[in-house]
């Protein structure tokens, strides 16, 4: 019996692309797929377009929920879903006409979760000049190397059900908000293997209300991200002292490369958090220790002003 795969869609105001992404799914090679979209509480046509597309695919299924942000439309999603494997499709990202084929190709024992390659794309689609730059991409058991960064895209990823279910899904405190995924990833690599494929099967579009642009959130949520991979690894036994330091400094270049944009937006307090915990864990050019006590002042000064 063939695999049967669910496909998640999280949809807020989603409008403008999400033809574009249902249309990717429907044109898979591989067939044997249920396509569940989750209208988050939008409140443009999103969900009339959605309905179209269940009115003339049985494979298409519409759901519409009062607003949980993505990790709780995909969580809720996870739980319509009866393929044996997920995969994850932004409402603005589409996929290559084969990508689910040649995913499923790569199942083996132990395997939990299937990515791919990605390609940035414009509002229009077209693949843009500039594209992220090419890295490793790790394979097995990867805690280790999610020390380093996330380097998995949503968009790309297919993952056992049970596995999902088993880790509880999605977490939809407000801290993951913009590392929702990194987060799940983290949990999920003492458990099982992971598989990547040096293929371009996913297209990631870059446009105005992407949700990486939210510096803040950002900052806040890879700073999470760090504490989980000191829970997980500690609950698995996988921690020892140089992880633990290479957790630390990564933490430590996460505060000081955002401090700058925190710095522009007079977010002073946090500013002060950030530095004085990189100065704790390494050196800090002499630019960021002027920001350091510049915001020093100005966190003094904006308390006794209250």
């Amino acid at each position: 019996m063939k695999r049967k795969v669910s496909v998640i869609i999280p949809a807020y105001n989603a409008e403008k692309f999400l033809a574009f992404a249902v249309n990717s799914v429907l044109s898979q090679t591989m067939e044997n797929f249920e396509l569940i979209i989750v209208d988050d509480g939008s409140v443009d046509n999103t969900r009339e377009i959605a309905l179209k597309f269940s009115e003339n695919d049985m494979r298409v299924k519409c759901y519409s929920i009062e607003n949980r942000g993505r990790a709780g439309a995909r969580n809720f999603g996870c739980r319509q879903a009866d393929g044996e494997w997920l995969a994850f499709l932004d409402a603005d990202d589409c996929w290559a006409d084969n990508k689910l084929e040649r995913q499923l190709e790569s199942v083996q024992d132990e395997v939990g979760l299937i990515y791919t390659e990605r390609t940035w794309v414009d509002e229009n689609g077209d693949i843009l000049e500039n594209q992220p730059e090419k890295y490793e991409l790790p394979q097995g058991y990867i805690y280790e190397k999610l020390i380093d960064g996330n380097y998995i895209c949503t968009s790309s990823v297919i993952l056992k059900r049970d596995l999902f279910l088993t880790v509880g899904g999605f977490d939809e405190s407000p801290n993951y908000k913009n590392c929702q995924d990194y987060d799940l990833w983290i949990r999920i690599s003492p458990l099982a293997k992971f598989v990547s494929l040096r293929e371009t099967l996913c297209f990631y579009r870059l446009h105005d209300d992407n949700a990486h642009k939210n510096f803040y959130s950002r900052y806040i949520g890879l700073r999470s991200c760090m504490d989980r991979l000191r829970e997980v690894g500690q609950n698995y036994n996988l921690i020892n002292d140089g992880f633990l330091n290479r957790i630390d400094l990564r933490e430590a270049k996460i505060c000081e490369s955002f401090s700058k944009v925190l710095f522009k937006s007079k977010r002073y307090d946090i500013v002060v958090d950030a530095l004085g915990y990189a100065k704790s864990k390494m050196k800090i050019s002499f630019k960021k220790q002027i920001i350091y006590v510049f915001s020093l002042l100005m966190k003094s000064v904006c308390k006794n002003e209250q």
